[in-house]
């Protein structure tokens, strides 16, 4: 048994110290064998915790007297021991293992400093203790250089960096040239490499796929000089360069064909769903994008409904522009191809049609074949057809084209610019020097022809006048014409018992658009009464894929809002589409 106030060794029984006096509680945690205070027990615990701090301050007092009997060179050893050992702990949290070293090597120099100074290692040198002292401080140095020399090891790499590993390399630089760089990079990596970069060089059309991810130059730390099989340090820095294929300008045209009464819907358009753009309904558009060669989605949304979309494949090979027209119905969007022109693909000895062949008929022959000239093409011949009678043709406008024997050539096709072009236009028949008749039988054949044409003209005239249906001779004409529904079984039984037959009434144009991709041919919607674009009254009228040169008309152009005069043959009426179909015959102004 001790005594708590200064720890000497006390008898069984007794009540007092015979060293500091204090008394001798025989059980602390006794409240029976606890001495009596009076004052409650607060006063006990109080008088206790002074007990304490008594005991702390007599601890403290003899950890600073044996501090003051340490001479001034083992104090400084002490904390630089304690110094040395948190910049060990340092070392091993961040993975440095020189750090560590120099950290030991220290530790070791302060212990054998200490021996030297205690006379534990004798020694005739003097100031040997302070010489080993200053070795350990100035370790110091290196140890701090050790974390910025790229030395601290990540625990979970697969290779150790900072040791600065040798591996060989397993080819040459010759070796690599022209291989394929995934190769060349699986090798390295095999080998032990923990660098190795890659940058693409884009110069290759797409025809060159042989080339692609071909190595053009491989260099280690800067330097192509690279023998197989030397020892090279595992972190150095190669860098692969490879030929790939450069990004293809692409030019799309959006011909959006308008309705004029339902789904009028915007649509959002994008390429392979990046970077999606509005396209307001009827809108054209035009869009340019920089494409990497290989196969791409185009992509049409409703804005307002994801579930209505269409898509259209695009290949992409070189620089291209590519034309697409686009039509809303109710569960999808119809997409056309217009055109494609591979611009990247056309050689010096080729030429690409800006257009269709289509488009030119009826043009005016020398004109196309200026244009012909104009795109590049040297072989094109001109032959005249006579077969004018009755002067409803123009003289001199295109009847065929044929390039290289093909008739119906789209914008785009490549032709070499020496193939067989060819030409045909329409002349009057009697203007052919071939004939062999005698000026007599011409003469007749022409009085004949005249006669006979104007005998065809007043008897149609007079069956035009005779079978011609208007508001005045036909209730049923009248009452659909006044009618203010847009789909009606009136219609339809109208356009039953009066087809093929000549009706005449007052009306306006409603609409104007280009007949699918064509140029020169028209689809127009007409309808009764004068022209209101608020208000509609009786069916809507159609004149589908047709030309101006197709019907009589005093207008030098026909456009949407024009009130007119209208000759037509009754069609067929569409109920689906509320479309009354008419054969134009003549088309006035009024």
């Amino acid at each position: 048994m001790k005594c708590r106030n200064c720890g000497a060794e006390l008898k069984e029984g007794v009540r007092f110290c015979r060293e500091c006096g204090s008394r001798v509680d025989i059980s602390v945690n006794s409240t029976e064998n606890r001495p009596f205070y009076i004052g409650s027990e607060e006063k006990y615990d109080s008088v206790k915790k002074a007990k304490e701090t008594q005991k702390e301050n007599i601890l403290s007092s003899k950890l600073r007297g044996l501090w003051g009997k340490i001479d001034i060179f083992s104090k400084v050893e002490i904390i630089t021991g304690i110094i040395i050992c948190c910049l060990l702990l340092i070392a091993v949290i961040m993975g440095n293992d020189i750090a560590q070293c120099i950290c030991i090597i220290q530790l070791i120099c302060l212990v054998l400093a200490f021996l030297v100074h205690k006379g534990i290692i004798k020694t005739d040198k003097r100031l040997l203790n302070y010489i080993i002292y200053m070795f350990s401080v100035l370790l110091m140095v290196f140890y701090f250089i050790s974390y910025n020399t790229g030395y601290i090891i990540d625990k979970n790499d697969a290779v150790d960096v900072s040791r600065s590993v040798l591996v060989t390399m397993p080819c040459s630089r010759d070796e690599c040239i022209g291989e394929k760089y995934s190769d060349i990079q699986e090798k390295l990596q095999t080998a032990g490499f923990t660098s190795v970069k890659l940058e693409k060089i884009e110069d290759l059309k797409y025809s060159d796929k042989d080339k692609f991810g071909t190595i053009e130059t491989i260099t280690v730390d800067g330097s192509d000089n690279i023998i197989k099989n030397n020892k090279v340090n595992c972190d150095a820095k190669i860098v692969i360069k490879y030929h790939a294929y450069a990004k293809c300008k692409v030019a799309i045209h959006i011909d959006f064909v308008p309705n004029l009464m339902f789904d009028k819907y915007d649509v959002q358009f994008s390429v392979d769903d990046d970077d999606s753009q509005a396209i307001s309904h009827g809108e054209d558009k035009d869009f340019t994008f920089e494409l990497d060669p290989g196969k791409h989605n185009l992509n049409f949304v409703d804005k307002d409904d994801s579930a209505v979309t269409g898509t259209m494949e695009l290949n992409v090979e070189n620089d291209l522009n590519a034309g697409y027209i686009i039509r809303c119905k109710g569960d999808r969007i119809e997409i056309e191809q217009d055109y494609i022109e591979n611009v990247g693909s056309v050689e010096e000895d080729e030429v690409m049609l800006s257009s269709d062949t289509t488009e030119f008929l009826n043009s005016n022959y020398k004109e196309v074949k200026k244009k012909l000239e104009e795109m590049g093409f040297t072989n094109i011949s001109v032959k005249p057809v006579y077969d004018i009678v009755l002067g409803l043709t123009n003289e001199e406008s295109l009847n065929t084209i044929s390039i290289d024997g093909k008739e119906d050539a789209k914008r785009g096709d490549v032709f070499d610019k020496n193939v067989k072009v060819v030409l045909t236009y329409h002349m009057k028949e009697e203007d052919n020097p071939d004939k062999k008749e005698t000026e007599t039988t011409e003469k007749s054949t022409v009085e004949k022809s005249k006669n006979t044409e104007k005998d065809i003209t007043k008897e149609n005239t007079e069956q035009e006048t005779e079978e011609r249906l208007t508001v005045d001779n036909c209730a049923e004409l009248k009452e659909i014409l006044e009618n203010k529904a847009d789909n009606d079984p009136t219609y339809a039984a109208f356009s039953s018992k009066y087809r093929d037959r000549i009706i005449e009434f007052d009306g306006r144009i409603d609409y104007v658009s280009h007949h699918d991709s064509f140029k020169t041919r028209w689809d127009i919607l007409v309808s009764a009464g004068d022209y209101d674009s608020n208000h509609q009254v009786g069916p809507v009228f159609q004149f589908s894929n047709v030309t101006l040169s197709e019907f009589d008309t005093d207008l030098d152009e026909i456009k949407s809002g024009m009130n007119v005069h209208i000759v037509a043959k009754v069609g067929e009426y569409n109920s689906d589409n509320y479309l009354f179909v008419l054969k134009p015959i003549e088309v006035t102004g009024r």
